[in-house]
Parts: structure tokens; C-alpha cells; sequence
């Protein structure tokens, strides 16, 4: 797993869940992104949606759900954000 983060042949790092760096898997994804985006612009938006399911897909696979039970969210604040503007709040609710 270390060998996948470049940036442990530096650093030891302490993700505080703020900017994470980027995996060695992530990386070569957002550049083949990069390149498919810049070479042929939105035709190969057919190919991005199914690997996006593809990745729910595996998500779902991998904690036992459903894929409806997936949502890809573009971030950590953001997933905990919509999930606690779900919930009806009243006067006096604490998080503990």
C-alpha cells in the first residue's frame, strides 16, 4: 500500500483529512483523463460514465451494498455535509 503513495518515499505523512496526496493509482487515472479529455473533448463522455459505475460497482462490492446505496462525492466535507443536511435537525440535537 505505501509503495502506491509517492509521497512516502519523502515523507512520513499524516493525513488530517484537509488535502490529501494523491495515490499512484489516482494519479495515472487523472492523467489518462487529462489526455482522453484534451485529445477528443467530451466524445469519450460515454467511456467516463461507465467506469464512473464501474467504480460504484466496486464500491458496492467491496462494503456488501447495492449500487443506489453509492454516491461519489467530491469530497469527505462534502459527502458529510449532504448527509447532515438530510437529517431533520430540532432545537436542543447534539452530535456526540
Amino acid at each position: 500500500m505505501r509503495a502506491e503513495m509517492p509521497v512516502a518515499e519523502r515523507w512520513a505523512y499524516l493525513d488530517h483529512a484537509a488535502v490529501a496526496p494523491v495515490s499512484g493509482p489516482a494519479q495515472r487515472a487523472l492523467e489518462r483523463w487529462i489526455a482522453e479529455a484534451a485529445q477528443d473533448g467530451d466524445a469519450r463522455w460515454p467511456d467516463w460514465r461507465r467506469r464512473v459505475e464501474e467504480t460504484r460497482n466496486h464500491a458496492a462490492q467491496l462494503i456488501g451494498a447495492s449500487n443506489d446505496e453509492i454516491a461519489l462525492v467530491t469530497s469527505t466535507t462534502h459527502g458529510i455535509n449532504l448527509v447532515a443536511e438530510g437529517i431533520r435537525w430540532r432545537e436542543g440535537d447534539n452530535i456526540v
